[in-house]
């Protein structure tokens, strides 16, 4: 297990990098929240690969837990999404000292931070990206934005997660164009911010190879975006590696050795089913009549 903090005064928090974690996961938000409730907002697909892993260690750990699936579209980072799902935690009696999680990509990890943003005026909520890109950038930093009709990314705010949980296992299950996404920009931050981490690539023969090294690649990148999360103020956070002159927090010694390391080459809406509490609600578009789920479906 890999711990990687970040120092932002009372908002501060570690990421997490453990293969194996989803299944283990229940215990960690017990003792880092308190929570005796919690709903899981994840997509399709994602659901039926990790969800109901969740759903059982959460509750083997003691947690009332909810599953709330959107859908797997870029068209769900709406305010009709979030209100669905807002409704869909009325439903399921989420209180405010309850938790959210994020069990995907970015377009969750959005939503669940917009919403743990604003329901029951801020809640705890912790980030599960399930891809290598997520993993290594918008999971990080507490930075959430949702489209409107106006267009997009103007709607949002930075609220940082309790803590950022990462399983390196789950890139096996990624399709071949998602892993080299996330790969991809891996690259990019190895070319600008670490040496060693660019060497990885050049070592690696094989997605094979890479995926045998990944832990290390996300442990290189998180440390990264953990240096600039910490020295950047938010409004200035549109680069991958900038550092600021007024620094909003002291960095980890971790982070900033790992910083002045340059490569050479820089220049279904269904409403929640309150029944069972691990019976996934699913929150589709247009919202369907609401209808009770069994768990065995």
């Amino acid at each position: 297990m890999e711990k990687i903090h970040i120092n932002l005064g009372k908002d501060s928090y570690d990421i997490v990098i453990d293969s194996g974690l989803i299944r283990h996961a229940g215990d960690a938000v017990s003792s880092l929240t308190g929570a005796h409730d919690a709903a899981i907002i994840t997509e399709d697909g994602i659901d039926r690969l990790y969800g109901m892993d969740l759903v059982k260690s959460l509750e083997s750990a003691g947690i009332r837990t909810q599953m709330i699936v959107v859908p797997s579209s870029e068209k769900s980072r709406s305010l009709s999404v979030v209100n669905r799902v807002y409704g869909a935690l009325v439903d399921f009696g989420l209180p405010s000292d309850g938790v959210l999680i994020a069990l995907g990509g970015r377009v969750v990890g959005d939503i669940t931070g917009f919403v743990a943003a604003t329901y029951h005026r801020g809640i705890a909520y912790i980030q599960f990206p399930t891809s290598v890109l997520s993993q290594i950038g918008s999971a990080i930093g507490g930075k959430i934005t949702l489209d409107i009709t106006a267009g997009k990314n103007l709607v949002g705010a930075f609220y940082q997660p309790r803590a950022v949980y990462i399983d390196p296992g789950m890139a096996k299950t990624l399709p071949r164009k998602y892993l080299h996404n996330g790969m991809g920009e891996a690259v990019k931050l190895g070319c600008v911010c670490d040496k060693e981490l660019f060497e990885l690539f050049e070592k690696a023969n094989s997605d094979m190879d890479l995926l045998r090294v990944l832990p290390e690649i996300i442990r290189r990148c998180c440390t990264i975006k953990a240096h600039y999360v910490e020295t950047t103020p938010p409004a200035r956070r549109n680069a991958a590696c900038s550092t600021s002159d007024t620094p909003s927090a002291e960095p980890s010694s971790a982070a900033a050795a790992t910083m002045t390391k340059r490569s050479p080459t820089a220049k279904r809406q269904r409403s929640a089913c309150t029944s069972s509490p691990s019976v996934p609600s699913f929150l589709g578009s247009p919202p369907a009549a609401p209808r009770a789920v069994s768990s065995t479906s």
